[in-house]
């Protein structure tokens, strides 16, 4: 996908490598026999979780979570957490498992998008609900104002605006220039 861990050797290339194809016998192997769990890839703060993260990996992100690994690191570049991650790509299983393992359903990453922000982005209907099963914040707005609710109405994601809708998202909540979801959904011919 978007992640590819480097073409380098050692125990923290491995485990990425293991963690975002989801060889979970690998990963634990590394893990078990001294590779830190936690410990960030050559030049950058990915770690393993967000490579398992981002392929929706839930068993190996249950696995890593038996290991000790956090479930809120964030990336340095982006402030990316796992959870941010699996919102992102619709990977609700491993949402449900980074949830179970104490990840914050609401924080927030880049430009101020939670998870749940994200996931109705790209209209992931069942990765925002498990995320707001999960506790998150349905009116939590990014930096410019806009929320959850706007984002699925301006994207046309109906069924992620009715789930919405049905856990008290505010209709009327408008983004910092005013726009509300009803605006988007019209604007955008949904």
């Amino acid at each position: 996908r978007l992640m590819n861990p480097p073409d380098c050797d050692g125990d923290v290339a491995s485990l990425a490598r293991a963690a975002g194809e989801g060889d979970v016998e690998r990963a634990a192997a590394l893990v078990d026999g001294g590779a830190d769990v936690d410990a960030a890839l050559p030049g950058g703060s990915c770690v393993a979780m967000h490579f398992a993260a981002v392929e929706g990996r839930a068993e190996m992100v249950a696995s890593l979570m038996a290991r000790g690994a956090d479930v809120e690191g964030a990336t340095e570049e982006g402030g990316e957490t796992p959870l941010y991650l699996a919102a992102k790509f619709g990977h609700a299983a491993a949402a449900r498992r980074l949830l179970e393992g104490g990840a914050e359903a609401s924080r927030a990453g880049p430009g101020g998008m939670s998870p749940l922000w994200t996931a109705c982005f790209g209209g992931y209907f069942e990765a925002a609900r498990a995320l707001v099963e999960g506790g998150a914040d349905v009116g939590q707005a990014r930096d410019d104002g806009m929320c959850p609710l706007f984002m699925a109405c301006q994207n046309g994601h109906v069924d992620v605006a009715r789930m919405l809708i049905e856990k008290d998202a505010d209709v009327d909540q408008a983004g910092n220039d005013g726009a509300t979801p009803l605006w988007a959904a019209c604007g955008n011919g949904h």
